[in-house]
C-alpha cells in the first residue's frame, strides 16, 4: 500500500538512538583527536631530548622511545581518521533521513 511519510511530533526511539550513536561517534573522534594531540607534543619532547644527550646509551633509548611514540603516532593519526570519516558518513545519512518526505511512496 501507499504509506505517507509524516514528520515526528514528539521524539522517537529512533531519532533518541541516532543521538545516541552521534553522541558516541563524536566522542570517539574526539578521544582519538586528543591522543594524536598528546602523542604529537610527546615526539616534540622526545627530538628536543634526543638532540640535548650526550651519552649513547641515553641517546639510544631516547631513539627507541621516538620510534615507538612514532608508530603509536600513526596508527593514533589513522584511528583519528577513521573516527572523522564514521562521523561524517552518520552526519550524512542523518541529514539524508531528517530531510522531510513529501512524497507518497
Amino acid at each position: 500500500g501507499e504509506s505517507v511519510t509524516l514528520p515526528f511530533a514528539a521524539e522517537s526511539p529512533e531519532q533518541r538512538l541516532s543521538e545516541a550513536n552521534l553522541k558516541a561517534l563524536q566522542g570517539r573522534w574526539e578521544k582519538a583527536r586528543e591522543y594524536v594531540e598528546l602523542l604529537t607534543l610527546k615526539m616534540g619532547a622526545l627530538w628536543q631530548e634526543f638532540s640535548s644527550v650526550d651519552n649513547p646509551n641515553a641517546r639510544e633509548a631516547v631513539r627507541l622511545a621516538i620510534a615507538e611514540t612514532f608508530l603509536k603516532l600513526q596508527n593514533a593519526q589513522e584511528d583519528e581518521e577513521k573516527a572523522r570519516q564514521e562521523l561524517e558518513k552518520y552526519l550524512g545519512q542523518m541529514k539524508k533521513e531528517s530531510a522531510p518526505s513529501l512524497w507518497i511512496r
